[in-house]
């Protein structure tokens, strides 16, 4: 499977399209920028079958109903599912005095998960500390981070659901993975695991 960086001109947020070619099947990442972005996708054919969340924060969802339209089942974990529904949680009323909601979830995830896009499985790693849904998505050599990690740094513990105590534990969590990764983070560029471990910081070997 391949990954497809879409980058969001308001938030300085990442959205990703996940796409696997034998099947012709995608999903996207964090949608902070409108379908239309994907128009040769739908137009060659492929099909949106999933929009994956790493958390619950508006700079995250801007676009989830929009893509939801296209075909697409709404995934987030249990943690952070009921930011879809309240702007205070999501960060709307705070940012932009602004009561927006999105629909529910139709798949909530857990530690765990398997999201299946043709033959390939896509894990879900819980991650909180960000907030207590965030997670990663797993496969192949790629981690997409969301707000977790970034390079050089890790996600902000100062907003709703955010905990030290659990960012401590999900730097463990992360330290002690053996594999590299190539780290696709919800804000800036990509970088590796094995860097992050080196050079990031946070993360140790």
């Amino acid at each position: 499977m391949r990954v497809v960086t879409l980058y969001s001109a308001g938030y300085a947020s990442n959205s990703y399209l996940i796409v696997d070619e034998e099947s012709k099947e995608f999903a996207v990442v964090d949608p902070s920028v409108d379908p239309a972005v994907a128009s040769d996708f739908f137009n060659d054919g492929y099909t949106l079958k999933y929009v994956l969340l790493t958390h619950g924060h508006f700079d995250h969802i801007l676009f989830v109903d929009e893509w939801r339209a296209n075909g697409a089942k709404v995934c987030i974990h249990e943690g952070d599912a009921e930011f879809l529904g309240d702007p205070s949680k999501s960060l709307y009323l705070q940012f932009f005095a602004r009561d927006t909601k999105h629909g529910d979830a139709d798949i909530v995830l857990r530690d765990k998960s398997i999201i299946k896009l043709g033959n390939n499985s896509i894990e879900v790693m819980s991650t909180p500390g960000h907030t207590k849904g965030s997670v990663c998505y797993i496969f192949d050599d790629v981690m997409i981070s969301g707000d977790t990690l970034f390079e050089g740094s890790i996600g902000r513990t100062d907003l709703y659901g955010s905990s030290n105590t659990d960012m401590r534990e999900t730097i463990e969590k992360l330290s002690a993975i053996d594999k590299d990764y190539t780290v696709y983070p919800g804000h800036g560029g990509k970088t590796t695991l094995a860097h992050e471990k080196t050079y990031g910081g946070y993360l140790h070997n």
